[in-house]
Parts: C-alpha cells; sequence; structure tokens
C-alpha cells in the first residue's frame, strides 16, 4: 500500500516538473512595473521620497528568461540633468531600460499612453528653533531651576521646501541632569523627517548649575496658640536645611515657620503632658534633612 502510494507522489511531481519545465521554456507576453532612477539632480533641487515612479514595460520571451529578469531588478536609468523646479515629463526609450542581457526579451511596450511625471522640489536652508525633551518630570524640574543659557539658538537645516514648510522646531532626544558635566550638557538631535539633513548631531548646551549647600539654623521658635493655657518644652528647634545657595545664604530664624497640630489640645487633661512632632514651613527650593529635638512635650496648665 505504501509502496503504490509513494509512486503516486513521484508521478506528480515529476509531472509538476515536466509542467515546470515546459513552463520556462513556452514563449510568453507579461507586464511589469519598472522603477525610474534619475541621475545627474541639480544640486538645487530634490526628489521626493514619496515620488517614485514605475513605469508599465511589457516583454515578450521565455519564461527563463523572465525569471533572470525578476531576479535582476530592473530599473530605468534617467538624466535629471535639464529638468526644472515642479512636474517634468519622462520621455522613455528602450536604452533607458537597463537589465541583464541573459534575459534575452524582445520588449513590445514602454509607458502609458497618459505619460509619466516627476516633481522635483527645491532645496531649501532653514533655520529652526531648539525644543528640549526630558527624560522624567524631576530632569525638567531640575533645567528649570539650573537654567540653560543657550537653549535659544537656532538649528540649520536643510531639504525639501515643501517638507520644511511643516517643520517648526528641532527636537532634542530626552536629556537627564546626570548627562551634565562641568557646567555642560551634549545633547543629541533628532531628524524630524527622513529628507531633512541636520548640520549637526549634537550640540553642547551650557547649564548655569545651581550651587546647593546645606546649613543649620538655631534658635526657630515654634508657633503655639496662646488662648490654649499650654506649656511647650522646648520652645525653640534648630533644623538642618538644604538648598540653593543664593537662598540659604540669606535665611534666617524668621524665614522659617515652626508649628504643630493643636487640634486635639482641649482634650488634654490638666497637668498631663503630651509628645507631639513639629511641622515646618520653608521657602520655595528648601528641604528639610533633620531638626532637633525631633518631638516636643506640651503641658496643659491649671
Amino acid at each position: 500500500m505504501n509502496k503504490k502510494f509513494l509512486l503516486k507522489i513521484l508521478v506528480i511531481v515529476l509531472a509538476g516538473l515536466i509542467w515546470l519545465f515546459q513552463a520556462f521554456l513556452k514563449h510568453h507576453q507579461i507586464m511589469q512595473e519598472i522603477p525610474v532612477t534619475l541621475y545627474n539632480i541639480p544640486e538645487k533641487f530634490v526628489l521626493l521620497q514619496n515620488n517614485d515612479v514605475t513605469i508599465p514595460v511589457t516583454f515578450y520571451g521565455r519564461g527563463v528568461d523572465y525569471l533572470f529578469l525578476k531576479m535582476s531588478r530592473p530599473f530605468i536609468l534617467i538624466n535629471a540633468g535639464n529638468f526644472s523646479y515642479g512636474e517634468n515629463k519622462l520621455n522613455i526609450v528602450e536604452t533607458n531600460l537597463v537589465f541583464p542581457e541573459r534575459a534575452k526579451l524582445e520588449i513590445r511596450n514602454i509607458s502609458s499612453d497618459e505619460g509619466q511625471f516627476i516633481f522635483l522640489d527645491r532645496q531649501k536652508l532653514k533655520q529652526l528653533p531648539l525644543e528640549l525633551r526630558f527624560s522624567t518630570a524631576a530632569d525638567e524640574e531640575f533645567f528649570l531651576e539650573n537654567k540653560i543659557l543657550n537653549r535659544d539658538q537656532r538649528i540649520q537645516v536643510t531639504g525639501p521646501e515643501s517638507v520644511l514648510k511643516a517643520i517648526f522646531s528641532i527636537k532634542t532626544k530626552p536629556i537627564s541632569r546626570k548627562q551634565v558635566r562641568d557646567g555642560k550638557i551634549s545633547v543629541e538631535l533628532e531628524k524630524p523627517e527622513v529628507q531633512i539633513q541636520i548640520m549637526k548631531e549634537s550640540i553642547l548646551l551650557d547649564v548655569a548649575q545651581t550651587k546647593i549647600i546645606n546649613r543649620t539654623i538655631s534658635l526657630i521658635p515654634i508657633e503655639y496658640p496662646l488662648n490654649k493655657n499650654i506649656t511647650i518644652i522646648p520652645q525653640k528647634v534648630s533644623v538642618l536645611i538644604t538648598g540653593p545657595k543664593e537662598i540659604v545664604d540669606k535665611m534666617n530664624q524668621n524665614s522659617i515657620r515652626a508649628y504643630f497640630n493643636s487640634k486635639d489640645l482641649d482634650k488634654l487633661p490638666l497637668n498631663k503632658s503630651r509628645s507631639i512632632a513639629v511641622e515646618f514651613s520653608f521657602p520655595a527650593g528648601i528641604k528639610l534633612i533633620e531638626y532637633t529635638p525631633e518631638r516636643i512635650q506640651i503641658l496643659r496648665n491649671e
């Protein structure tokens, strides 16, 4: 049974090979779209990438020759030296068609009745503003506090006029505060479009870094309600803070508000004390590192 089945498979395979061999030797008329390639384009013009043109070409020949043609990726070569801005009609003859000699095919027809056109755009130079992008929200906050001095510089780009009209800035790749070295940061630029050329792949920006310092401020009075008939021990605290030097240097005891939540003081029994944490209010940009004492005692008087 198995032998008969294998024999049938072999017969089918041989029949397919014979048919394929005959198809390769048989003559066919086949139409194929052939892409156009331009050379000698004037420097002031550029071909848009979405302007790809193919020309329908009808061939006549053996199947094996048509296979050679498909494998060789034929193209139509056009000299654009005399082309002008805008639409240019293509006048194609057989000598423009480039394909292997071993594909012995007869060319029966090139192009369509309507004709084909190539659009050349003007190559333009433009100055665009820089648009910074940040890796995280924390990085954006850092660069707001530490000013980038030359962020207003403009980036020179070239490209097709019609493409440049829709581009209003050159974006950076996301930047991080970790990239800052000695007050400078090297920023990579992103291409807005494939056909746009940026004169520089990266630029160096100057960062006016704010010096961060630590400082201890002592004897800060703790606010408390005088109408509650209470005593607090101690009545003053010391804090260790950090922040920009220009802010920290100007601070004193009056720059910091120390207080506590007095919401439940009425429930405090007479001559009884309670331990409570101190809260603080600082100027913008200032952060608390630690404070002493960490808790104060509150005593309700008679």
